[in-house]
Parts: C-alpha cells; structure tokens; sequence
C-alpha cells in the first residue's frame, strides 16, 4: 500500500491530460498511486488514458457525477495515510509531491496541505499566484489568497484557514473526522464551493491547513477574475452552469456552517446584495437556486446537526478577515 492516493477526476481533458500525468509520474517521490474517475468525457480523454497510461485503472461512469460526488469515491477506497487530489489541468513540479509530504509529517495536527500554486497561462507556467490557501471573511465569502498578483512576500511555510480544491494532499486521519455517511466533500454541492466547505469541517475539528512555498505546481484555471473589467461584465461572462452552482452553494454553505450569534449581520447584508444583483441580471437563475435550495435545506440542516457544537464552540475569529 502506498503512502499518498493521488486522486484523479477527468472530464473533457483531452487538452491537459498528458501534462497532468506525466509530471505526476516524473515526481522524485515515489510511494504514491494514482486512480482515475473519467466522468463521462466525450472527447479524447479515454483514448489518451488507454493508449499512453495503459498501467493506471481508470474507472469510467456514463454521466457527470460531479465534482465532489466523482471524488468521494475515489478517497474512500484509498487506505494510505494520505489523499492527493488533483484537478486535471494541473502541471506539477519534480519535488512538489515530497514537498507536500515533507510538510504534513511535519505535526500530527495538520491536517491538509497546499502547494505555491501559479498560474497556466496560455500552457506556459507563469509567476502569477492562482491560490496560496483560502481566506474568509466575517460574511462567510471566500476567495483564493493573493489570486492574480506576482511577487508576494510569504514565509516559506504558513498556515492558512484552507487550501483550494484544485490541489490538497489530506491526512486520512482527519478527512475520516468530518466524513457525514459516505461523503468528505459534501454530494449535494456537486460542483463548486465544496472545498469551502470541506475547509470549515476540518478547522471546525481543530485540523491546521498549511500552505508549503517549496511545493510548486501550476494550475491552467478557466474561471478566473479580470480585475480591469467591471464586476458585471465579469458575471455575464460566465455560463448559467457556474452562475447557478456559485450562487447556490454559497447559501448551502452559510446554512450548513455560520455562526450566526457572531457574524449573522455580516451575512445577512452580503447575501442580500449578492440576491438583489442576481435576481437583477440573472432571474431565470435566481429562481432556480430558490426552487433547489429549498429541496435541499432539510438535509442540509441534517447535516448542520452533525457539527452544530463545533460550529458553537469553536473560536474561529483569527481567520475570519473584514
């Protein structure tokens, strides 16, 4: 048994799989395996993984699963002592995967990790940040650290509240600690803002995040901000899909985990902003995420139960920013 499990969900990668694996199986760490959940592709992507990684099992599903749905089940089958999941349109330096271990063995209490994640541009590796960990605010948004800017001055190892779902290596340990049944990332986000979530389980069970500056990997992301347009023009350049899943499971989110007592005032004037702006511009969605948040709020709120003392007990204010 190995001791990392990477963990692989293709859909449509035809343009960014060879990248993805081939820096992976060129690590100058070795005690890993890889799984690969193809999530209904309908482009070249099987072809790729049958003709060039015959030695990786790839297991194929007729539909799109989603994101978290896709990644559960690989991370339950896996018993090595940690996970590595990896988004698809990934590139990975020689030492990133011992970097990554190296600073997860370095304290039993962390209980996930992050790499110096930049930015694909064009496919060429770049110095622009994509994510050095989460932030959140007192609201309960959040945003990748330092997305979209160069140079920035970090220690070489930094805890942060959490690490982005593009790339995370996590103790088994802890994802066992907030498993709800059968699920790590939370099935009924199914895509989008689940690391989130699964952010908040972990530092509600006291699990530290760190980011390792010496783990380099480079990340190909298609929705990203533009700061030199308007925050409009932004929104209409995103498809209905993403529109949707962000604007919803920001709510699920809140309903699943805020403190209210301490931060409901924050909340409630951001999601009214946030609710007025999308029913402006986008009706037919707000509507949609109305009709689905109520179909899913009884087991959401099940699901709250699970961690309704942590959530009350736990004093997260160090992390939450302005």
């Amino acid at each position: 048994m190995s001791k990392v499990s990477i963990c692989l969900v293709t859909w449509n990668g035809e343009k960014f799989i060879n990248n993805c694996l081939d820096s992976l199986l060129n690590q100058s760490y070795e005690d890993f395996s890889i799984q690969i959940l193809d999530n209904g592709s309908m482009d070249k992507t099987r072809e790729i993984l049958a003709k060039d990684y015959p030695q990786i099992l790839v297991e194929k599903k007729d539909r799109n699963l989603g994101f978290a749905k896709a990644y559960n089940q690989l991370m339950l089958r896996s018993k090595s002592d940690y996970v590595l999941i990896v988004n698809q349109d990934m590139v990975f330096a020689k030492d990133f995967l011992k970097e990554m271990v190296n600073m997860i063995e370095q304290n039993e209490n962390i209980g996930v990790v992050g790499p110096c994640l930049y930015r694909l541009i064009d496919f060429e590796k770049s110095e622009v940040i994509d994510s050095l960990g989460l932030k959140i605010f007192k609201n309960y948004q959040v945003v990748d650290t330092y997305a979209g800017e160069k140079d920035v001055n970090v220690p070489e190892r930094f805890e942060v509240f959490g690490i982005s779902g593009a790339v995370a290596l996590f103790r088994k340990k802890a994802l066992e600690s907030v498993r709800f049944e059968n699920e790590y990332f939370d099935n009924d986000f199914f895509a989008y803002k689940e690391d989130v979530d699964l952010a908040m389980r972990l530092r509600l069970k006291k699990w530290k995040a760190f980011i390792n500056m010496k783990a380099v990997a480079y990340h190909a992301r298609t929705a990203k901000e533009n700061k030199k347009i308007s925050l409009l023009k932004q929104y209409r350049q995103k498809s209905d899909f993403v529109k949707f899943y962000s604007f919803r499971n920001q709510k699920l989110f809140i309903l699943k985990t805020a403190q209210w007592s301490k931060y409901g005032l924050f909340i409630l004037f951001s999601m009214f902003k946030r609710s007025l702006f999308v029913l402006l511009f986008s009706p037919r969605i707000w509507w949609r995420v109305q009709v689905s948040y109520f179909k899913l709020r009884r087991r959401i709120l099940k699901k709250r139960k699970k961690i309704v003392k942590y959530i009350k007990k736990r004093n997260l204010s160090k992390w939450f920013n302005q």
